[in-house]
């Protein structure tokens, strides 16, 4: 077994203050429907999407987040490096009334939604599942940084030795206590899954505030990936986007 590693509190960028809710007319795709790709565009609630810059409304309960410690495995099955963690029985996303639990996280480089235009050199997406199996997936960018994250580094360690289908690999204790923090804003909307099938219908989180790490760390995972793995932009089309401002 390996070592406990706690997940390091984040540098923040600024949050705006500025309103804009984008909203678009639905229109058909007149692309053919000959890959799984053409198909997904013939639905209008894809991910990612831009997140634009919005003035944040209070989080009255409307969203909670809470992670512990729990067993990861890491493996990579071509497309993309799965972590599989639950967080532990005290981990949870709870949209309303319905509680999700984390079951894996996995990364794309560059980032796969923009927040306020701007793209970022990785992404965090931690899937979680309700009983039913209806999905939520909070994410977190990452911007360059001057020192190593040391979150990342347990996972980084593993990948030089990872080959494609060659299943996974103990990695120890994940702590995902310090993963959300007091100051952090996040976005809300209804989106899909960014991998095949698409599958619309998953609750997406995004923080606003991006997280650290180092160009050496970005370069090692793209290497392990051996290409990009991040799906372009959707539109919006007539979904709304909401900011929940940090809990009080």
């Amino acid at each position: 077994m390996g070592a406990t590693v706690s997940i390091p509190r984040a540098t923040h960028a600024p949050r705006s203050r500025h309103s804009c809710i984008s909203t678009l007319t639905p229109r058909p795709d007149p692309a053919a429907p000959t890959t799984v790709e053409n198909q997904a565009k013939l639905h209008l609630h894809q991910s990612p999407i831009a997140l634009p810059q919005l003035e944040p409304i209070p989080n009255t309960g409307c969203l909670q987040l809470q992670y512990g410690a729990g067993q990861a495995r890491v493996s990579h099955d071509g497309p993309n490096i799965f972590i599989e963690w639950s967080g532990g029985d005290a981990s949870s996303l709870t949209l309303g009334d319905t509680t999700y639990r984390p079951i894996q996280f996995h990364f794309h480089t560059p980032s796969e939604h923009t927040i306020c235009n701007v793209q970022f050199p990785l992404e965090l997406h931690i899937v979680h599942a309700d009983t039913s199996g209806a999905l939520a997936v909070l994410g977190f960018a990452f911007v360059y940084g001057d020192q190593d994250n040391t979150f990342l580094n347990l996972i980084w360690a593993h990948l030089p030795h990872l080959g494609a289908n060659q299943g996974a690999i103990d990695i120890g204790i994940i702590d995902g206590s310090n993963l959300v923090q007091p100051q952090d804003a996040f976005y809300r909307y209804a989106g899909s899954l960014t991998t095949p099938p698409f599958v619309e219908g998953v609750e997406w989180v995004m923080c606003q505030q991006p997280r650290s790490v180092s160009p050496k760390q970005v370069a090692t995972f793209f290497n392990a990936m051996q290409t990009a793995n991040s799906r372009p932009l959707q539109p919006l089309n007539d979904r709304t986007v909401v900011l929940y401002g940090p809990t009080t």
